[in-house]
């Protein structure tokens, strides 16, 4: 058989071997991988949406905290009230909100009071109206006010999912327990409205391909793709329409397809209540007191807000908050085959669930593998064509021309030295080769040793090519390298999975071709026509329709055709919106701070003030804060009038941690003395380090001066009482009976007669 014909059949061998191998890996391995990568990217896809929704929980858990602390901290005046909790509850005009109150215990805020709460509602306009209806129907016996009592200091519990009667508006309520001297005093609370949880669900809907919906702790339906099918509509006794979210078993009931779901949401539950039982701080004594203090807690609820204060879910990471997965042979809203996520919402004990038809996961398997496969068969098939070519016509033929030129030297010998023939080598091929190897024996020893080093140079290039390229595709941000004239000429596999997109596809095409990138576009344009070599800047890159922040990182380097770019972008979302979320957190504060009718400072532990507020200032009689910092260098000295009792209230801060009510006379600026009450901690590090104080106080003069002469004007009417309770005396005794038959027989006796 020629060279010619063992050639071709060689090489149609290899390429159908190669081609077989590839598609029998695509399709085994290869789809298991996509589709487990689909499941992870889902799984990753449920984290980030619960993050979003922790994030708005946190921040509406924080708002009740400061609402709980000034309620704390504020004078018991309806007036005062009526002035500063709106203000809070508003948060800067935070439609989300939908209003919130305070609600003390009987006869807390007034001793002759058993309800007086403060409650606000926002208006469609937006504003805050003042509700008095709780102060005549009562409070007390709410489900969201009697879980306060057992709610540790600054914890926020959120309530189910309800249907506001005035505004129709789906809402929730966070509630926070307030104290007062260390006991339980009322409760405070802040209702967000759920319309925006309704379109956050709808966005993160578009991510999945399948459908997104929370439930509350109850499994009651916070959102849905169609809020009507889990709503329930009634009329009162009044005839009011009142709407109501229904529970998810409530819907298994009328679509029986629904059920895996509902039950593996009771299963979570319950999952929860047995973890809950083996833990110290579980109380199943709490479901009964809970169940017998509200008309509105059944048996079943009581027991799981019962769990919720245990706190079982409290441990479960960030990074993974996946409770169940599992599949659905036909779900009943996508009819197909479905996987079902359930996620776990920190905090209020929400449960976001993901529902993703399995379909969707193998079909990008399949056309993936379908797209290798065509591309390999057809790589293959150019080259073994390409192989077939360059065998035959740059090494076939030109070895038929040697053998001949061979067999000619080898008749005419003398052509060449005499010396390089004196040993004719046997061969024991019939071919082309073997004749060729008998005429050039020693040329094929060198070529055979060139061969041996040109394949181990081949070698430790392509190994080093293979390294280099999983270096730049493992690396978690965007690689591009961009010639002069602003055209792609590659990209990291990083960004072209960003983009859904082949890393060939970017080949060619101009900086700032996909929608979104403009900004990116520009920096690169006035980069290139730049003389700088290198350049950085944090630019924003909508990415599937959802803004993201990149720091560009590009660097010029030389090549052939001259000039060119490679650029590298590290997303710092995360970090702009947590820049972006301190600092309307420090403006929060600042305003607050600024704002706060009375005063709060912060002071080292060796008698220096840090912060003062205006407030502090003036009741201090100083012109701002800067003055009084400036003036004051020892606080126990200068500010104190009697220093046994500045001791006392030192001992007892460095005791307990903190000190309330704590009424003392002060020096002002003029050096006239006034009275405050004021209430200081001690603020320590992570490590328990006493890092400062820090406090408030109140100008409390003007009531010790009225108590004073309270106490006066009691004194005096004491004397004045005495001085009329003996004239009653006196009275009862000169118009007694025996007193007149005294003066009467007095009256009759001669006193001349009487004497002699």
């Amino acid at each position: 058989m020629s060279l010619n014909s063992q050639t071709l059949i060689g090489l149609g061998i290899f390429a159908f071997g190669l081609i077989g191998s590839f598609m029998f890996a695509i399709n085994t391995e290869g789809k298991k991988l996509v589709f487990t990568e689909s499941s992870r990217l889902i799984r990753q896809t449920g984290d980030n949406a619960v993050s979003d929704l922790t994030s708005r929980s946190k921040e509406v858990a924080g708002l009740t905290r400061t609402l709980g602390i000034t309620s704390e901290q504020l004078p018991k005046s309806e007036t005062t009230f009526k002035n500063f909790i709106p203000k809070i509850i508003d948060f800067q005009g935070d439609l989300g909100i939908a209003g919130g109150g305070v609600w003390p215990e009987p006869y807390k805020f007034n001793s002759n009071v058993a309800r007086r709460s403060f409650f606000w509602g926002r208006e469609l306009d937006g504003t805050l109206k003042y509700y008095d209806d709780y102060n005549q129907s009562g409070y007390h016996n709410e489900d969201w006010y009697v879980i306060a009592r057992y709610l540790k200091p600054g914890r926020c519990f959120w309530s189910r999912s309800y249907v506001d009667p005035f505004s129709q508006q789906p809402m929730v309520t966070c509630t926070i327990a307030t104290q007062e001297g260390g006991e339980f005093s009322g409760a405070v609370t802040i209702d967000v409205k759920l319309e925006g949880l309704q379109a956050f669900t709808e966005s993160w809907q578009k991510k999945t391909n399948g459908y997104v919906f929370i439930v509350d702790r109850d499994n009651k339906f916070i959102s849905f793709p169609d809020p009507k099918l889990v709503q329930r509509v009634e009329k009162d006794s009044k005839g009011k329409t009142k709407t109501e979210f229904i529970l998810a078993s409530e819907l298994a009931a009328v679509k029986p397809q629904f059920s895996p779901i509902a039950e593996a949401l009771a299963g979570v539950n319950q999952e929860m209540l047995q973890q809950a039982r083996q833990m110290p701080n579980y109380k199943p004594e709490t479901a009964a007191n809970l169940e017998r203090a509200s008309y509105q807690i059944n048996q079943q609820q009581a027991e799981l807000m019962s769990v919720i204060l245990a706190d079982p879910l409290g441990g479960k990471t960030d990074s993974n908050r996946l409770l169940k997965q599992f599949e659905l042979k036909d779900d009943w809203l996508l009819q197909e085959k479905s996987t079902v996520y359930i996620f776990h919402v920190p905090n209020t004990y929400w449960k976001l669930v993901i529902v993703k038809p399995v379909a969707e996961s193998v079909a990008v398997a399949d056309s993936i593998a379908q797209f290798l496969i065509n591309r390999v068969a057809f790589i293959v098939a150019l080259g073994a064509l390409l192989a077939l070519v360059a065998v035959k016509f740059r090494l076939l033929k030109p070895i038929q021309s040697l053998s001949q030129a061979a067999k000619e030297i080898e008749h005419n010998p003398s052509q060449l030295s005499g010396s390089e023939w004196e040993q004719e080598l046997p061969t024991e091929r019939r071919d082309e080769i073997g004749s060729l190897a008998q005429t050039f024996s020693n040329m094929a020893v060198q070529l055979k040793q060139s061969f041996a080093t040109l394949e181990k140079q081949n070698q430790d290039l392509a190994q080093t090519k293979e390294q280099l390229k999983a270096v730049i595709d493992a690396v978690p941000g965007s690689i591009s390298w961009i010639d002069s004239g602003g055209l792609y000429i590659g990209v990291n596999r990083y960004l072209a999975e960003n983009w859904n997109l082949s890393q060939d596809a970017f080949i060619g095409k101009e900086v700032g071709f996909l929608t979104g990138n403009s900004q990116l576009a520009e920096f690169m344009r006035q980069f290139l026509a730049s003389s700088q070599e290198s350049a950085s800047q944090v630019i924003e890159i909508e990415v599937n329709e959802s803004p993201r922040y990149y720091l560009i990182a590009a660097q010029k380097y030389q090549q052939a055709e001259g000039k060119a770019t490679v650029s590298v972008g590290i997303d710092v979302t995360e970090r702009k919106q947590a820049e972006e979320a301190l600092r309307i957190a420090e403006s929060n504060y600042r305003s607050i701070f600024e704002n706060a009718l009375e005063g709060i400072f912060q002071s080292t532990t060796y008698g220096k003030f840090i912060r003062v507020n205006p407030a502090m200032a003036s009741i201090y009689g100083y012109e701002s804060p800067a003055a009084m910092i400036g003036d004051i260098t020892d606080i126990d000295t200068q500010i104190y009038v009697d220093y046994d009792n500045r001791k006392e209230f030192k001992r007892r801060l460095t005791e307990y941690g903190q000190v309330k009510n704590w009424e003392c006379q002060v020096y002002a600026q003029d050096g006239s003395t006034i009275w405050i009450e004021e209430d200081t901690r001690s603020v320590y590090d992570s490590q328990g380090n006493l890092l400062y104080y820090e406090g408030m106080i109140q100008d409390i003069t003007e009531r010790k001066r009225r108590e004073a002469d309270l106490q006066k004007q009691l004194e005096e009417l004491r004397v004045e009482i005495d001085h009329q309770k003996r004239e009653q005396e006196v009275a009862m005794i000169t118009q007694s009976e025996y007193f007149q038959e005294l003066q009467e027989e007095i009256a009759e006796v001669n006193l001349d007669e009487f004497w002699s």
